[in-house]
C-alpha cells in the first residue's frame, strides 16, 4: 500500500475523506488522516476508519527550548515567522510556547513520515499550524504536497496546487506558457464556462441578512458547550465568537454609513478580504492589515476616480469598525453596501485591484482591467496588471485606467487562451461537497465519489516512479466495509 496523509478540521470534511478513503483503498492508497481536534477523532473513529492522527497540541507545547536558528534554516517557504503569525486557534500563547509547539510538531511528522513511508501531504488552505506544519515538513523532506482548492467553476471543479500554498497548479502553468493557437472548440468551452460561472456567481452573491434568532442561538450553544465541558475547545470557541461578531455585525448594519454606488462616478473595485482567511493569512500574509491596504490605493489612485471598497457577501458584518472609520476619512474611498452586486460592479468599474479574491478571476471573464496585488494564478495573466512592488502600484493603477477595455479588445486570443488554460486543467467535481456552500449539499452519488477519489490518487502520485502503484485505467470500486 501507498500512504499519504491528509489534514482535517472539521467532522464534515472528515467524514468527506472517510468516504474517498474506502475507494482509494481500492487503488492500493491507504489514507491517514490527521488531527488536532479531539472531536474529529472520535467520529473519524467512530465511522470505523483506523488510520487518524490526534495531534496533542497542549502537550507538544510542554517540551524543552527548541533551536531556533536551526529550524529558520530548513524552514524557507513558508518560514517559521509565517507559520506562527497566521496561526489563529492558539495565536494569544506566548511567543515562547508557540515557537516550543512548532519544534514539537516538526519532531512528530519527521518520525511519522518516516515510520509510514508516507509518500504525500494533503491539506485544504489553511492557517492552522498543524496542518501548515505537516506541509512545511514534507516540502523540506523533498516529499510531494498538494492544497485542495476550489476550481474556476466553484459547484464543478477543484484544483490540487503541486506549487506551493498558494493559489496556482503546475498543469496550468505549463498549459498556458505553451501559448497555443486558439481554436473554435477553445471558444466554445471560454463561453461555456463563462456562463456557468456567471450563474454561480448569482446564486451566492446574497449578502445574509442579521437574524436576532440565529444570534440567541449562537450564545445558546456556545453557553450550553461551556456548561458540558467547562470550557469549549479552541476551535469551536474562535468560531463561535466570530459568528456572534458576524451576527452582531449584520443587525447593526442598518445603524452603518454605507454608500450606493453612484452611476455618474468613475471608480476602482477593491473587495475587501477578511484577516482571518488563508487566502491573506496564509497565502498574501503582508496584506492583512486591509485598512493600510485602502489608504495606498486611495494615494495611487488619479483625481476624478473613487475606490469602491466592499465586504464579501458571506462575511459582511465581520469588518470592523475601526476600518469603516479609517475609510471614511479618505476623501476618495466609498464603502459600499453589502447587498449590492459584485457582479455590477465588477461590469461598471473602471478597474478591478484584487489581492487573492474570486472578483479577480471574475473580472477577467467580464473582460475589466484588473491589477493585481497578490499571487494568485490569474496575476500570470498577461493582461493583467501585475504589482510586485508597491511602490509600482499607482503607475500600475495608471496604466490600467489609461488602457481601459481597449487591452482585452487588441488581445482577444490572449483572454481567450488564458480562460481556456483555467477551466482546462481544472479537475472534475468539487472537493467542498461535504458544505451547504451554493447549493452543494451532500450529494454523494457513486460516480461523484469515484471521481474525487481518483483524482486525490492522480494528483498525489503523478510522477511516482514506485513499480508497487497500481494505476487502475478503471474507476475505483467500493469497498466491502465503505460507509453506506
Amino acid at each position: 500500500m501507498i500512504n499519504i496523509l491528509a489534514g482535517t478540521g472539521s467532522i464534515p470534511e472528515a467524514a468527506q475523506y472517510v468516504d474517498l478513503g474506502h475507494r482509494l483503498e481500492t487503488l492500493g492508497v491507504r489514507l491517514h488522516l490527521l488531527t488536532p481536534w479531539p472531536s474529529v477523532a472520535a467520529h473519524v473513529e467512530k465511522l470505523g476508519w483506523r488510520d487518524i492522527v490526534l495531534l496533542d497540541s497542549k502537550k507538544a507545547a510542554e517540551r524543552g527550548q527548541p533551536d531556533l536558528l536551526a529550524l529558520m534554516d530548513r524552514f524557507r517557504n513558508p518560514t517559521v515567522a509565517e507559520i506562527i503569525s497566521s496561526e489563529q486557534v492558539f495565536g494569544r500563547w506566548p511567543m515562547e510556547k508557540r515557537l516550543r509547539l512548532f519544534a514539537a510538531n516538526v519532531e512528530f511528522f519527521d518520525d511519522y513520515f518516516s515510520r509510514h513511508d508516507i509518500r504525500c501531504v494533503v491539506i485544504f488552505p489553511t492557517t492552522g499550524i498543524t496542518f501548515r506544519l505537516a506541509y512545511a515538513v514534507a516540502r523540506a523532506r523533498g516529499m510531494r504536497t498538494l492544497v485542495i482548492s476550489p476550481g474556476p467553476i466553484v459547484t464543478e471543479t477543484s484544483i490540487y496546487n503541486d506549487v506551493d500554498e498558494g493559489w496556482t497548479w503546475s498543469e496550468f502553468v505549463e498549459t498556458y506558457a505553451k501559448s497555443l493557437p486558439v481554436t473554435d472548440e477553445m471558444r466554445e468551452i471560454v463561453a461555456q464556462a463563462i456562463e456557468k460561472i456567471t450563474l454561480e456567481k448569482q446564486r451566492s452573491m446574497k449578502a445574509v441578512k442579521g437574524n436576532v434568532f440565529r444570534f440567541a442561538y449562537r450564545v445558546a450553544r456556545t453557553s450550553l458547550q461551556v456548561l458540558r465541558t467547562g470550557k469549549p475547545q479552541p476551535s469551536m470557541w474562535r468560531d463561535h465568537c466570530r459568528g456572534l461578531q458576524f451576527e452582531m455585525g449584520r443587525l447593526l448594519r442598518p445603524l452603518i454609513r454605507y454608500n450606493q454606488p453612484d452611476p455618474e462616478e468613475k471608480f476602482i473595485f477593491f473587495p475587501l478580504h477578511m484577516w482571518f482567511d488563508a487566502q491573506v493569512a496564509t497565502r498574501n500574509p503582508m496584506f492583512r492589515p486591509q485598512a493600510a491596504l485602502v489608504e495606498m490605493l486611495s494615494l495611487a489612485t488619479p483625481p476624478g476616480y473613487k475606490v469602491y471598497v466592499k465586504e464579501h457577501p458571506y462575511y459582511n458584518g465581520g469588518v470592523n469598525y475601526d476600518i469603516h472609520a479609517k475609510c471614511r476619512r479618505l476623501e476618495n474611498v466609498e464603502v459600499i453596501h453589502p447587498a449590492v452586486s459584485s457582479m455590477e460592479l465588477l461590469e461598471h468599474a473602471a478597474a478591478v485591484v484584487s489581492i487573492n479574491s474570486t472578483a479577480g478571476w471574475e473580472a477577467i471573464l467580464m473582460k475589466t482591467p484588473l491589477v493585481v496585488l497578490g499571487s494568485p494564478y490569474y496575476a500570470d495573466f498577461r493582461l493583467a496588471y501585475r504589482v510586485d512592488n508597491l511602490n509600482d502600484l499607482p503607475r500600475q493603477i495608471n496604466a490600467a485606467l489609461l488602457d481601459g477595455k481597449r487591452r482585452y479588445q487588441d488581445n482577444e486570443d490572449e483572454w481567450v487562451r488564458f480562460i481556456h488554460a483555467v477551466v482546462s486543467t481544472a479537475k472534475p467535481e468539487s472537493m467542498l461537497f461535504y458544505k451547504s456552500y451554493m447549493g452543494l449539499g451532500r450529494n454523494l452519488s457513486e460516480h461523484r465519489l469515484n471521481t474525487l477519489a481518483r483524482n486525490l490518487y492522480d494528483a498525489a502520485l503523478a510522477g511516482d516512479p514506485d513499480p508497487e502503484r497500481e494505476h487502475s485505467a478503471e474507476e475505483p470500486a467500493q469497498s466491502a466495509n465503505a460507509a453506506q
